[in-house]
């Protein structure tokens, strides 16, 4: 019962404010707009052409007399597939400039106009890489003005419609060819961006500055002696009220990232169950730097105090973990390039490698050594992601977008990152008891 009494308290503490019924309205239009994106089914005319149309666009915006066009001609479905990811495909990708040498330097360069038949195979399988069996060849003979490529395929490894091409509309009506992309892969974006990276830093963000006054006014005069006058110890009265603030943040989640789910799922028919991992995940995450902010607010009795460092932990935490993971990345690089270059050779003993982007090798040693015994803030976004994009998108996915690279297992992240909220918890009380008044 002194649990739930001190809880409600808590409670009652953030959700009477304006600012968390400001938050519920906040949410509620954020669910609103994901509900206004739908998602068409085009054919690969249509994927190719939307983005030649903005590329054109492009060029022609940047003001640069006779720019190159790009087209698609001679389309056809050789097969006569009923649904667009079961089709063989013929086209012809058109380059026109009225300058003919402007288009023989785009011809022999490493330009990203697809004006040669290496530049059309490499758009294909950047961005069409489920069309199998292709054969792209330059077309001989025309104009000087002009290069034609043809492309022809067989079959894809695409096995569903959600796999497929589909093009945005966002606020019920607005196309939005820029984002065109497999169903999948535009919800996993609008998950892992909207929801995971813009939605959850602006929740923090709140969920700090409220709960930063929760210990401060408990410690005014006044309102502690209403509550030491009560049968409970000043620890369990300290967490009670971490536990308080961490239901805020909890309840904006559920709501934010639920009400996003449905959506999606009535929407895109989308039902990724792996997606409502983000509320632990994101609870958890402010559980560490709340931590942060009921020490500070302990020792300093001042909410302001407890925002700015609180916001400066999750700032440093973030930082350390995304310089550990560039260094790690480039690690990987270098380590393939070796690898290539050495062949089947042996390794030749050349002793360790220079650090990477030429820091001391101290400094890369300090920071992973760093990120290994502080809490797990950067991993926890890294899993959050990961997470998405098992619920979302197909193996082949997954690959293209590079996240099959192995991280920290759940139970090292989650334990050292509750190993520190209960250190910082522990000093909080420690503090708490041995302070008059």
């Amino acid at each position: 019962m002194k649990f739930l009494t001190v809880l409600k308290d808590s409670y009652r503490e953030a959700v009477d404010g304006k600012v968390f019924q400001a938050m519920v309205v906040l949410a509620g239009l954020f669910i609103l707009f994901v509900a206004s994106i739908s998602y068409r089914p085009l054919t690969l005319e249509d994927g190719l052409a939307r983005k030649f149309g903005v590329l054109n666009y492009l060029l022609k915006a940047g003001g640069q007399a006779g720019a190159p066009q790009l087209a698609v001609e001679n389309y056809r479905v050789t097969n006569g597939a009923a649904v667009p990811w079961e089709g063989d495909y013929e086209l012809d990708v058109v380059v026109t400039c009225p300058d003919p040498k402007v288009l023989d330097e785009l011809r022999k360069g490493n330009s990203p106009l697809p004006a040669s038949a290496p530049a059309v195979e490499a758009l294909l399988a950047d961005d069409y890489y489920f069309l199998t069996n292709r054969t792209v060849t330059e077309v001989k003979g025309g104009p000087p003005t002009e290069a034609r490529i043809r492309v022809t395929t067989r079959g894809t490894t695409v096995a569903e419609g959600t796999a497929w091409l589909h093009e945005p509309t966002i606020l019920f009506s607005v196309p939005a060819p820029i984002f065109i992309d497999t169903l999948r892969t535009s919800v996993y974006k609008v998950e892992k961006y909207l929801v995971n990276e813009v939605g959850s830093r602006v929740l923090l963000l709140v969920g700090i500055v409220v709960t930063a006054g929760f210990v401060p006014n408990l410690l005014r005069k006044g309102t502690l002696d209403l509550y030491v006058v009560k049968p409970i110890g000043r620890s369990e009265l300290l967490v009670y009220k971490y536990v308080g603030g961490l239901l805020f943040v909890f309840l904006l989640t559920t709501l934010t990232v639920g009400g996003v789910w449905v959506v999606i799922g009535l929407r895109a028919g989308v039902w990724a169950p792996a997606f409502l991992l983000l509320i632990p995940i994101l609870t958890l995450y402010f559980a560490i730097v709340y931590a942060v902010s009921v020490l500070i607010g302990v020792l300093t009795r001042s909410a302001l105090v407890a925002i700015l460092l609180a916001l400066l932990a999750w700032g440093l935490l973030f930082l350390a973990g995304y310089l550990n993971e560039k260094i790690r990345t480039v690690r990987q690089a270098e380590a393939k390039v070796r690898q290539a270059l050495a062949g089947d050779r042996p390794p030749a003993d050349a002793g360790p490698p220079p650090s990477a982007f030429g820091l001391p090798p101290w400094v890369e040693t300090g920071l992973h050594g760093l990120t290994t015994v502080l809490p797990r803030g950067f991993d926890l976004d890294t899993q959050a992601s990961r997470a998405i994009a098992r619920g979302v998108l197909t193996a082949q996915e997954v690959e293209k977008e590079r996240l099959n690279d192995p991280l920290p297992s759940w139970a090292e992240t989650v334990g050292v990152s509750v190993a520190w909220i209960a250190l910082l918890l522990g000093l909080a009380c420690w503090r708490f008891r041995t302070r008059d008044g």
